[in-house]
């Protein structure tokens, strides 16, 4: 009977440590799992903000363009170039 108890609780002591681990293990995959799509939301972020500032270098240009042209319409003497500078 006395064995029989120690066995039992050693099986039991065996099982719990073994739901423990599985537990910690189903919580490190889903860590991973959600570092992985953190990492692919930065990237899709990153990507958007470089386009964005790609769109805007260029909206910039064009305005700075036009201001040169007005500058010059303003002031007839300055000799013009809209692409210099």
């Amino acid at each position: 009977m006395v064995i029989y108890l120690f066995l039992t609780g050693i099986y039991n002591s065996i099982n719990n440590q073994t739901a423990e681990i599985k537990k910690w293990y189903e919580l490190m995959i889903n860590i991973r799992a959600e570092q992985r799509i953190q990492s692919i939301d930065l990237d899709t972020i990153k990507k958007s903000m470089d386009e964005h500032q790609s769109t805007i270098d260029v909206t910039l240009d064009d305005h700075d363009r036009r201001l040169r042209v007005l500058e010059h319409d303003l002031i007839p003497n300055q000799p013009f170039n809209p692409i210099a500078q």
